[in-house]
């Protein structure tokens, strides 16, 4: 079973990113490429989780998933532009950080370079269509527009997954289903993550760089959340496990520094 310390790997991934020769070059493979941005924004990620629960300090909290979105969006952009290779949306957290943060302008940004089309028969294409979905959502504030409903008639086709399909629903007011109905779904889901979690922690071959911010937030669960705060819903709960209450905060415009751009960018 893998060792999680929060606080070392917060000292970890500070002295990572001060070491790095940065910006990341690109004349290296692009699997390579891929696994070095995964890299830093997984670093960006663990900071996140530090900020909020060792260092107690939210505004840093959204300082990190914004870090960890701002290089993953030129590394969308830098893939397909540079080396012609569509990625896959497999890893998604830093757009998920991207909805938390709710920065319109980076969710704008996101939407000019995420793939159009899941990569047959290596994405999965609900997990590719909930992306689009969660994103279309954020940038329009929850209300039903052509494109959501595509992309919703798409995850429809594919996903097995109820729940967050009928806490879509709720978000958009579809299927005679209401913010009331959303609670109950929001909680089943976050049954599913805390299982999850539990059977990746005791995991021989979970890598704690790669799972340490997920151990400690739900960061899907936290767009969410974010989503139904846009909607002008509060949560009827508190404390919600992973989602702790300074992570539901809004933060002010013009709050973030474009700083950290460790990924390069080619248009």
């Amino acid at each position: 079973m893998a060792e999680f310390d929060l606080k070392g790997m917060q000292d970890g991934a500070i002295f990572q990113l001060e070491d790095m020769n940065w910006p990341i070059r690109l004349d290296d493979d692009w699997r390579e490429f891929r696994d070095d941005v995964r890299k830093v924004c997984d670093l960006f990620l663990t900071l996140s989780a530090a900020s909020m629960f060792i260092d107690v300090k939210p505004p840093m909290f959204f300082a990190n998933l914004y870090r960890s979105a701002n290089n993953w969006v030129r590394f969308l952009g830098t893939s397909q532009n540079h080396y012609q290779h569509q990625p896959l949306l497999t890893y998604n957290a830093p757009l998920m950080a991207a909805i938390i943060t709710g920065d319109m302008p980076l969710l704008a940004r996101i939407r000019t370079v995420l793939p159009q089309v899941p990569t047959p028969k290596l994405e999965y294409e609900d997990n590719f269509h909930l992306c689009w979905l969660l994103l279309l959502l954020a940038n329009n504030k929850c209300e039903l527009s052509e494109e959501i409903e595509a992309q919703l008639n798409a995850y429809k086709r594919v996903t097995e997954d109820t729940t967050k399909l009928e806490m879509i629903y709720a978000l958009l007011g579809l299927d005679d289903l209401t913010m009331n109905d959303f609670w109950p779904l929001f909680e089943s889901a976050l049954f599913d993550y805390r299982e999850e979690v539990a059977a990746k922690t005791m995991a021989f071959t979970t890598s704690p760089p790669k799972f340490i911010a997920h151990k400690y937030l739900w960061l899907e669960g936290l767009a969410f959340l974010h989503l139904a705060l846009n909607n002008g819903v509060k949560p009827p709960f508190n404390d919600i496990e992973f989602c702790p209450d300074d992570a539901l905060q809004k933060m002010p415009d013009n709050f973030y520094a474009e700083d950290w751009l460790v990924v390069p960018f080619i248009k």
